[in-house]
């Protein structure tokens, strides 16, 4: 997402340079209110089913799916974080971040630490799925679910820890002012660093690369590097494993032995001959998901760093800003595309809560029908106590009947 110091461009105070006046005012009016509705209710649907898929008890058995489910959780609090800042600002003209003091610290905080996050582990979903396409023995010892979490939660503790100086030091202040409309002083709260400062040097000029390094530069160069790797090695394990059935020489010539034509087939583990079946899918699942990582990204740093008059373009800003967050709402879709596992959990899933509300709707049908006939469902004992009521009414009726 795109980034001004440390704070989001995405405030209608930007100025205006007259040639922008048109664009910005179909951005303003038009791009910023609305936009951020559609991805997240979107961004809510797409990462709500993608995480009930991953959780689920057969595809928890997976180290990458494992990492999908966290990243799909981090997608989804962050895009909640950004969305419901833009939405405020552009809509109800409310800026979140001057809220108050702690409410700017810990929204700058987490904007830094989800962003920073879901690019990493980004970046231990590729790395997982090249080890388990070029090392398929130690694959089944270090690609496990369990090491997977242990990862993750690595990961958090690390970018938790290097975005934690938004918490700790002076990234936002608070100053006593006049207000001329109301006529009364108030404490107007700045989400910036103080200018001068040593703190406002770290943010603006060494923070600025260490964030472009953790959301962009890093994963970009891991993820193209494993995807480059993780097609080559797949385009040779098909090869080693496309068995080919012996040729009709072999069969017949009896002078002929199979060792002279083991060219023609290849025999293979059946178990591991499934593992690396399984493992190609999951790791062609997982190229167009970096393809399309890449393909977001691409626009938002070149525009921060080669287009000077970002900030002022509101139009531009809109765009690269709301590519990156395609990024979190697209993603399930691809997944249900390119995964046939991720695809035949999914509709289990939805098979279950059909079944679960056909039988919900039967069971209260059933109970208005029994309602309806004056069904009664008694014990033992009330059985007991009506009976004994008819046969003393019985009893009574009888004697009067003599009299």
């Amino acid at each position: 997402m795109v980034k001004s110091g440390y704070n989001l461009s995405t405030s209608p105070s930007t100025p205006i340079v007259d040639r922008f006046n048109y664009t910005n005012q179909i951005a303003v009016n038009y791009i910023w209110p609305t936009f951020p509705i559609g991805f997240l209710m979107l961004g809510t649907i797409a990462n709500i089913l993608s995480i009930i898929v991953f959780t689920r008890k057969e595809m928890r058995r997976f180290s990458s799916f494992c990492y999908f489910a966290f990243l799909n959780a981090t997608n989804l609090a962050l895009l909640y974080i950004t969305m419901t800042h833009v939405m405020l600002n552009y809509n109800f003209k409310i800026d979140l971040r001057t809220i108050s003091l702690p409410i700017c610290k810990i929204h700058v905080f987490l904007t830094y630490f989800l962003s920073h996050f879901s690019s990493l582990l980004l970046c231990m979903i590729s790395i997982d799925r090249v080890i388990s396409v070029m090392f398929l023995h130690r694959a089944k010892e270090l690609c496990t679910p369990k090491i997977a979490i242990k990862i993750s939660i690595i990961i958090a503790i690390f970018t938790f820890s290097l975005s934690s100086h938004f918490l700790i030091l002076e990234s936002g202040y608070s100053k006593i002012e006049f207000d001329p409309v109301r006529n009364i002083t108030v404490e107007n709260v700045y989400c910036e660093t103080i200018n001068g400062t040593n703190y406002d040097f770290v943010v603006t000029k060494v923070w600025k690369i260490v964030d472009m390094s953790m959301y962009a530069f890093i994963p970009f160069t891991i993820m193209l590097t494993c995807s480059v790797i993780i097609i080559i090695r797949v385009a040779q394990q098909s090869k080693k494993f496309n068995i080919k059935a012996p040729s009709v020489a072999t069969q017949t010539d009896g002078k002929k032995s199979i060792s002279e034509n083991k060219e023609n087939f290849v025999i293979r583990n059946p178990n591991e001959a499934k593992f690396s079946a399984r493992t190609r899918n999951l790791a062609l699942m997982l190229i167009p998901v970096n393809i399309l990582f890449l393909m977001f990204l691409a626009p938002v740093v070149i525009a921060m760093y080669a287009y000077h008059e970002l900030s002022q373009d509101q139009l531009t800003l809109a765009i690269v800003e709301f590519l990156s967050y395609c990024n979190m709402t697209v993603n399930f879709f691809i997944y249900f595309i390119t995964s046939s596992k991720f695809r035949e959990e999914f509709l289990k899933f939805l098979s279950e809560v059909y079944l679960k509300l056909k039988n919900n709707s039967l069971n209260s049908n059933r109970f208005n029908y029994s309602n309806n006939n004056n069904t009664n469902y008694t014990t033992g004992r009330t059985d007991k106590i009506t009976n004994k009521t008819n046969a003393t009414e019985c009893v009574a009726l009888m004697n009067k009947t003599k009299n």
